[in-house]
Parts: C-alpha cells; sequence; structure tokens
C-alpha cells in the first residue's frame, strides 16, 4: 500500500491521470512547443472549472486547451438502469394478456383490452403535462464508432426489433381470442371495433419501433422492420420514406403538408403517393439495372477493361443528371409528377426487365398475410387485422402531417433546392410520448443524421461555424508562470439553438386528434410557428451556404 501511494501521488503519474482526464472530456491535448513533457511540468496543477461564456484557449505548460461555450452535454451513466422506452412493450403484452381472458367477458379483460387506446389518448398526455416538457436535450454522439454489422450497433436497437415479434405474438392471440369466443363477441357487440381501436394504436406505436429499424444499416434491422409494414399493410413505406428524406420540405415530397391544407385533402395524396413513389423508385433502378447490363455487356464485347470502367462512370454520372432534373420539377401533385415518369419511355427495355419485384412481393406477401389470417381464425379476425391497419395508417399520416405542416425549402437561382436543416420539421419536448414512439418526435435531429439510433437524438443543434480568420498563436508559458488565457469572443451563430417545437406547452398526442378533428383551430393556433421556421429555415440556409 505504501508503494501504491507513493506511485499514487507522485509527479509523472498525477502528469498522466490529467493527460487521461482531458481527453476523457472530450479536450484533445495538442502540443504546442517542441520539448517533451517532464515530471516537473506544470500540467499537474489543478485549475479552477468554471462556466465559460467564451471560447478560450488556455495553455498549461506544453499543452494547449480549447473551452467552448455550450450547453451541458448528456453523459451516458455507467449503471445499468431500465430505459424509458420499455414503456412501449406494454401496448402488445396487454392486448396479449386481455385475448386470453376475453371469453370469460370479465372486467379485467376488458380493461386490459382497452388499455393501449386509453394509454395513447390520455394517461401519456396527462402525465407529459404534469412533468412538463424538457427544456434542453442536447444530441448525443456516440462514444466510439460502430460498424454496420457490429455487436454494439445491433444493440444500439435491441428495443425497437423487441416490440415488433411482441406486437405480431399479440395481434395473433387477438385474432384467436375473437374467433375462440364468438359468443362474447355477440353479447359485447361493442367489443369487435374494442378490438380494432386497441390493437390500431398498438399498431402506431409499432410504427415508432418500425421507423427506427428501417433506418438501420444492419440487415436483420431492416428485415424485422419490412415485416412489421407488411404486416399493417404498408409494405411501400420503407422505400418512400427514404424519398421523403431526401426531398422534405420540396413540392416532390408527399409527407410535406401546404400550408392552409386540411388533413382531409392530405391523407389521400400521402397514401396514393407512398404507393406510387415506391413502384416508380423500383422501376427507375430496374431499368437502371438493365442499362447497366446492356452497357457491361457491350463494353466486354467491344472495348478493354478501362472503357468499361469509364463507360460505367458515364451512366452513374448519367443517372445523377436525372435525378437533378427531378429535383427541378415544379409539380407539387404527387400524382401527376409519379405516376407519368412510371409509363415513360422504357428506351427499348423488356417489360420483364422492369418489373418492379420488391413491391410485388411486398403485395403478395400483405395479401397472403390477410387470407392467412381468415383461413386460422375467420371473418372476424380479418376485420380486426384490417382495421388496425387502417387506424395506424391514419394516425402515422396524421404525425407526418402535423411534423413537416408548411415548411419548406425556397429554390436557389441554380434550380436546386434550399439544404436540409432542422427548421424543416417540428419536434416535441414531452418526455413519455417520445419514450413511447423511440424518441422519432425528435424529428429535426433525425433528419439531420438518419442513421443516428434513437437514444443519441435530441433537440439542440449547433449552426455551422463562421469562416475563421487567421489567429496568432502565443508563445507556451513556462512551468512556473500561470496559465495564459487568451479571450475569444463567441459570434451569435456559435450558441446552441433549439429546434423548432409545435405547440411547446401542449403534448404531441394531443396535437394529433386536434389537427385530424379541428381544422380550424389547428390553422390558428400553429401558422405563427410554420412562419417564424420558415423564416429562420432560410436564414440558417444561408449560413450553411455561406460556410460551404
Amino acid at each position: 500500500p505504501i508503494k501504491y501511494l507513493k506511485q499514487l501521488f507522485s509527479p509523472c503519474h498525477r502528469t498522466r491521470m490529467l493527460a487521461n482526464v482531458h481527453v476523457a472530456r472530450g479536450c484533445p491535448l495538442k502540443r504546442v512547443g517542441s520539448s517533451s513533457l517532464t515530471p516537473h511540468d506544470s500540467l499537474h496543477r489543478r485549475v479552477p472549472r468554471t462556466r465559460c461564456v467564451q471560447t478560450r484557449t488556455v495553455h498549461i505548460g506544453h499543452i494547449e486547451r480549447s473551452v467552448v461555450d455550450k450547453p451541458e452535454e448528456r453523459k451516458r451513466g455507467s449503471k445499468w438502469s431500465i430505459p424509458a422506452e420499455c414503456i412501449a412493450l406494454i401496448y402488445p403484452t396487454a392486448m396479449s394478456i386481455g385475448a386470453l381472458q376475453l371469453g370469460l367477458t370479465n372486467t379485467a379483460s376488458l380493461a386490459l383490452l382497452s388499455f393501449p387506446a386509453l394509454m395513447f389518448l390520455v394517461i401519456t398526455p396527462i402525465v407529459d403535462f404534469l412533468t412538463g416538457p424538457i427544456k434542453q436535450h442536447p444530441a448525443m454522439q456516440p462514444v466510439k464508432p460502430m460498424g454496420p454489422g457490429s455487436p454494439a450497433y445491433f444493440a444500439s436497437r435491441i428495443l425497437p426489433a423487441l416490440y415488433i415479434p411482441l406486437h405480431i405474438t399479440a395481434s395473433l392471440m387477438v385474432y384467436w381470442a375473437s374467433s375462440a369466443a364468438p359468443l362474447a363477441l355477440a353479447g359485447c357487440p361493442w367489443v369487435l371495433p374494442l378490438l380494432m381501436v386497441s390493437m390500431g394504436f398498438c399498431a402506431t406505436v409499432g410504427k415508432g419501433a418500425g421507423h427506427e429499424l428501417i433506418h438501420s444499416r444492419h440487415a436483420v434491422h431492416r428485415a424485422i422492420g419490412d415485416l412489421y409494414f407488411l404486416w399493417t399493410w404498408h409494405g411501400s413505406y420503407a422505400r418512400s420514406h427514404h424519398h421523403h428524406h431526401r426531398y422534405v420540405g420540396t413540392p416532390l415530397d408527399h409527407s410535406s403538408a401546404k400550408q392552409g391544407e386540411p388533413f382531409l385533402h392530405f391523407w389521400p395524396r400521402y397514401v396514393l403517393g407512398s404507393w406510387a413513389i415506391a413502384w416508380q423508385d423500383e422501376v427507375q433502378e430496374a431499368r437502371g439495372r438493365w442499362k447497366q447490363k446492356q452497357r457491361r455487356a457491350h463494353c466486354a464485347g467491344k472495348l478493354g477493361t478501362n472503357d468499361a470502367a469509364s463507360a460505367r462512370s458515364e451512366g452513374q454520372q448519367q443517372q445523377q443528371q436525372q435525378q437533378e432534373e427531378m429535383m427541378r420539377s415544379d409539380a407539387f401533385d404527387v400524382g401527376a409528377e409519379v405516376l407519368p415518369a412510371a409509363s415513360r419511355g422504357t428506351d427499348q427495355a423488356p417489360l420483364a426487365a422492369l418489373i418492379p419485384w420488391g413491391q410485388v412481393t411486398g403485395t403478395a406477401a400483405q395479401m397472403g398475410i390477410t387470407a392467412m389470417v381468415y383461413l386460422l381464425f375467420g371473418p372476424a379476425a380479418v376485420q380486426v387485422h384490417i382495421g388496425a391497419a387502417f387506424l395506424s395508417l391514419t394516425m402515422q399520416s396524421v404525425a407526418d402531417y402535423a411534423l413537416h405542416y408548411g415548411l419548406k425549402r425556397s429554390r436557389l437561382p441554380d434550380g436546386r433546392y434550399e439544404p436540409v436543416t432542422p427548421y424543416l420539421s417540428f419536434n416535441s419536448g414531452f418526455k413519455w410520448e417520445n419514450s413511447t414512439m423511440h424518441t422519432v418526435l425528435y424529428h429535426s435531429d433525425h433528419h439531420m443524421s438518419a442513421a443516428k439510433p434513437y437514444k443519441d437524438l435530441g433537440l439542440t443543434f449547433k449552426p455551422p461555424n463562421p469562416a475563421s480568420g487567421p489567429s496568432s498563436t502565443p508563445a507556451p508559458s513556462s512551468g512556473s508562470e500561470k496559465p495564459h488565457v487568451e479571450e475569444q469572443p463567441v459570434c451569435q451563430s456559435q450558441a446552441f439553438r433549439q429546434a423548432p417545437v409545435l405547440l411547446p406547452n401542449i403534448p404531441f398526442f394531443v396535437i394529433l386528434p386536434i389537427a385530424l378533428l379541428c381544422p380550424p383551430l389547428w390553422f390558428r393556433m400553429v401558422d405563427p410557428f410554420v412562419e417564424s421556421a420558415n423564416h429562420n429555415q432560410h436564414k440558417h440556409a444561408q449560413e450553411v451556404l455561406s460556410k460551404t
């Protein structure tokens, strides 16, 4: 022990420990002078920790440390704790237990079967009202880079992946209960609509989990997410949603509602546009693969290897030019822009080469699942299956309608649109509804980095830094001198900003019925936030363009 204490309080050990602390806090150590560190250096001196209001460069011995004004960052706890997102697992669990007791028609069974609807519409908004919104929730960066196939990357989305089999199991148990207890359904005619509504809200919560999975780069995650959207009769969502991320806030986006557009006008365009975009994208990909195959065959027969590679690069450039031309389109109506594009000239490609097999097999799988439910459980189960899918699709369309209502990107003089910024999405700062939906309501951060796991999303972001001018590096201080501090003023754009929040004092689960049922009240409440967000979007986009 005495030997250990001597090593612990030795100058060399304290120097190494302080250097490790600096690196752990995210403050890189930069060597200023050419001389090496010695045990007698002044690095082991204790520097008082104060809240920084400006950017400062601190020189301690031969070490330079930059301190930037920013809000307190979220720290990953060292102790294991139950994630708040586990609250979503209550929905399918309650339905499974209630379905087992449906034949008894007791009060407990009906309470469990109605629990998802009550939880979504009543309990969660009340809890969020009582706890209040989150004022500051900065985004996190991963502790270390995770490969798409690494176990850590798979574990980052284990909870959403766990929800999908639980929901499918609960659905099968509800279908079985609806066929095994016909007397209970006959005696209580409102039980079947109750099952539809409750399973619909379970599917709505599952859409948050499935949305998280289709953005993953892990093949298992994407397969589970695709299976879930096929189960809920929305197999075209994965492909159309990636289209939405690319064209958000433009006339080509079927998920961006115009200001003043009621939901009843938005819903058909959202549903039909999702289907049309998915089929169109696959047709274009099939045409591109056919052209590439023909080009390779032509190059292999008449050209050398280098010429074939150059031909492939030219084909990629042509495909990129076609996508840029699509971005310059003025049509806002998806039906007018997308459907004719799928029926344009095929460039003499055979019809079999242009079949979108992904969407064809997806539609066949959806019909096969419905036929299986009918054969195994009967017509009552099919009613629950289709009714729940319809309700979840409607709730998802309302959510997309509210999150992007009225937000748009302006067109630049060269024909392109402004870059994507956090001001193209509304957000919600309430904890429990975000935990229920796997933080999909931190929507701005999600659009800025779609592959980021849900645990790392936040409400605050840092704008682009202005171009820095030439700066002189002060001379390093000696070991006997006090640390030299050079004050540098911070520009206003360097401070952390908060993403736009839709009706900050009202939970998002309360906003959805307002947008669905009362358009005049919705327009009156939300239009001021839309105008402010569009102004900030244009201003922030100009900052990004000036930086680049």
